[in-house]
């Protein structure tokens, strides 16, 4: 617990004894509270067009499977929100491992990317399996979770 709340501090969540701006907004969010908030407060989603914050928030979601097939997107349509989404959660990971946390913020996993990318530009779901292997049951959970943040 005393590491967690040094995160926290160091991250300018707690600042003497009380919750600063972020930490109250991160208090009301449900799941991954440190990373969506870093990347609002850092302002990643000010710079993506909407397909690009889905993929964002995907990332952030999902866990790819080592037995799945994942198409990758070219640099020129991902690259800007993948290098803003390392850019905001690398001071929670690199912090997390510092004080050698239990239980850390996992990393971002592009790798639905591409399904994520065109589910949001109004594909057909039965088309989606052109970008991935991942099961059906997969891809509408991840898809529900991205809708709802």
């Amino acid at each position: 617990m005393k590491r967690r709340l040094g995160v926290l501090r160091d991250l300018d969540y707690i600042r003497e004894g009380k919750l600063t701006a972020k930490g109250k907004f991160a208090s009301r969010v449900n799941g991954y509270e440190l990373s969506f908030t870093e990347m609002l407060f850092r302002g990643v989603f000010d710079h993506l067009s909407e397909e690009q914050i889905c993929v964002a928030v995907c990332a952030v979601l999902f866990e790819s499977k080592r037995s799945a097939f994942y198409r990758t997107l070219p640099n020129a349509i991902l690259g800007k929100a993948k290098r803003s989404v390392w850019s905001a959660l690398n001071p929670i990971l690199e912090r997390e491992a510092q004080l050698q946390v239990r239980d850390r913020t996992k990393g971002p996993d592009f790798r639905l990317g591409a399904a994520i990318h065109s589910w949001s530009r109004g594909v057909k779901f039965e088309a989606l399996e052109r970008d991935t292997s991942a099961t059906d049951g997969d891809i509408v959970r991840t898809v529900r979770q991205t809708v709802q943040f």
